[in-house]
């Protein structure tokens, strides 16, 4: 059932006047808008997601209003948590096997990780270009690439793939990273951007603008409710999903991210767009423009993307 825009529209306004209040509740994971669920399937009514770790273990002084200025509510229960495979929370099914191939030239979706750390891997998302000086950069997630904020002062080379996957530090090097982003930043204008995002130069193999399997993305543009999207990652490969949301809020890590996409499966049922170990990995509308980045998901259902526009202006990139 496709989400009805000016309804979704008309709801967001009610939500963001309650968002802060619900987020400062305990166990809650992300705020949003959507169709109401009962029993797992989709009604006709319009409700205020409100996304928790687990439903049903909280005081009732913490209880979720059945209803917010007469809006219904809905609980969804739903942890995310950034897509790397060591995020404790969610795991990779031994069942998946990991696309470890040594790509050259390096592509798109390509499993990837720094040289400096031997147990994880993302995904890497697509070759971009600095603003300003032109120069080709490789984009990928910041949890990925520069993994915490002292990234800097350390071995700044990616290698693909990663080491944990059968990469060497001397022969598999793409690239060094040379800037990123986590959480919010404060721009001109008032504005503030949501990101995690960073960049590393292009070094070592050569480039090749295309993901895997789905060719080199036409440029960039925001998300459209209801739109199809597809990526490929290092962990599910080609997947697809349907974007439900253009304006989800998630917790992750303790760190706010507003204005970010929703993503379920196309058919109810299937399996998610993105599992841990995908991060990073670029997402392509069905006209194969980029939208985003995979950053989180509950492992289940969902998936978030950081979306592109917020990431270029962050990053002074362009696609």
């Amino acid at each position: 059932m496709h989400v009805d825009p000016l309804e979704y529209q008309r709801l967001l306004t009610i939500r963001d006047r309650f968002e802060d209040e619900l987020l400062a509740l305990p166990g809650v994971t992300g705020i949003d808008v959507g169709l109401k669920e009962i029993g797992g399937e989709q009604q006709a009514t319009y409700a205020i997601l409100v996304f928790v770790t687990r439903k049903g273990e909280y005081r009732p002084e913490n209880e979720i209003p059945r209803t917010i200025a007469g809006v219904p509510t809905d609980v969804v229960e739903a942890a995310f948590e950034l897509q790397g495979p060591a995020s404790g929370v969610v795991s990779v099914p031994p069942v998946v096997t990991v696309d470890n191939t040594r790509y050259d030239p390096c592509q798109g979706g390509a499993c990837i990780a720094p040289a400096r750390i031997s147990d994880w891997y993302g995904s890497l998302g697509m070759l971009v270009t600095d603003a300003i000086s032109g120069e080709n950069l490789w984009l990928s997630a910041y949890h990925v690439l520069c993994v915490d904020p002292s990234w800097d002062k350390k071995d700044k080379r990616v290698l693909q793939p990663s080491l944990d996957q059968g990469g060497n530090e001397h022969r598999d090097v793409i690239g060094e990273i040379v800037r990123g982003s986590h959480g919010s930043i404060e721009v001109q204008w008032g504005d503030t951007l949501y990101v995690d995002a960073a960049v590393c130069r292009v070094t070592g193999r050569p480039a090749s603008p295309d993901i895997v399997s789905l060719g080199s993305p036409r440029g960039a543009r925001a998300a459209v409710l209801n739109g199809n999207v597809v990526k490929y990652g290092a962990t599910s490969r080609r997947t697809e999903g349907k974007v439900v949301s253009t304006d989800f809020t998630v917790v992750l890590s303790g760190v706010t991210f507003r204005h970010q996409y929703r993503v379920a499966p196309t058919i109810d049922g299937d399996p998610p767009l993105s599992l841990p170990g995908d991060s990073g990995s670029a997402v392509l509308d069905s006209e194969r423009y980029a939208i985003g980045l995979v950053m989180s998901g509950d492992g289940v259902r969902f998936s978030t993307i950081n979306p592109i526009g917020q990431i270029t202006k962050a990053l002074g990139i362009t696609v």
